[in-house]
């Protein structure tokens, strides 16, 4: 496993006589390489997942994580006493919601909604339709919701560092990082390489997780209960 310093050494190595400017971006472009590479792909290590508690009568769910990247699945509620679970969906829009559900209807939760922008950074809330009707089975009558997401990892940012990916995809990531260096530096032909080298180790690192997912399947699961059908194997 390299740390944030190694990878970021290799990078300047590789950089040949890089100038100042482009030496001292090295730890940005690093880092830029990681979140590339999430941004394209949901590797097993960004599964998360947010635990909330509804209040009665009250629209905000709970505030969106900041390192959300995008839904993974439908959320849930759980029961208490059998722990059975009910599957929610995810609104596409607040149109749908308030055309087909009272505003101060209540109920148990049926519906997740992202809510409009807070601020200029883009935070969200979280919305449960319709209100919450404190008539859960657990003790105070509030709704346990189970909401599963891919995340985006931490940034690297002390030398010691690392991560998933400097494990697993520290070749990928220095090739990025120096195609990228050498194209600050305007030598788009080495960048050009650079950048050739870095998609071919990063076929291998998704087919390496690719391969995680599907090493226990054994066949495929027929749904023939529709499509609300347990999504397992029997």
């Amino acid at each position: 496993m390299l740390t944030f310093l190694e990878i970021q050494t290799e990078v300047r190595t590789k950089v040949i006589d890089g100038p100042a400017a482009v030496v001292t971006l090295v730890p940005r472009l690093v880092n830029r390489a990681v979140r590339d590479i999430q941004r394209d792909y949901n590797f097993k290590v960004m599964e998360a997942k947010s635990e909330l508690v509804t209040v009665l009568n009250t629209r905000v769910l709970g505030v969106q994580p900041a390192n959300f990247k995008e839904f993974h699945g439908e959320p849930w509620w759980t029961e208490d006493s059998q722990g059975a679970t009910h599957i929610m969906s995810v609104a596409a829009n607040r149109e749908g919601l308030v055309r087909g559900i009272r505003g101060e209807a209540t109920g148990s939760p049926q519906y997740l909604l992202q809510g409009e922008p807070t601020n200029d950074a883009g935070a969200v809330n979280w919305e449960v339709w319709p209100l919450p009707d404190g008539l859960s089975d657990y003790v105070g009558g509030e709704y346990r919701v189970t909401v599963p997401y891919y995340k985006y990892l931490t940034v690297l940012a002390a030398d010691g560092d690392t991560n998933w990916f400097t494990e697993n995809a520290d070749e990928y990531i220095v090739a990025k990082a120096v195609a990228r260096a050498f194209g600050t530096d305007w030598d788009e032909q080495r960048a050009a390489v650079w950048e050739q080298f870095a998609a071919n180790f990063k076929n291998e690192v998704v087919k390496a997780d690719k391969r995680l997912r599907i090493s226990a399947v054994k066949n495929a699961a027929l749904l023939t209960s529709g499509a609300r059908a347990p999504l397992l194997r029997r």
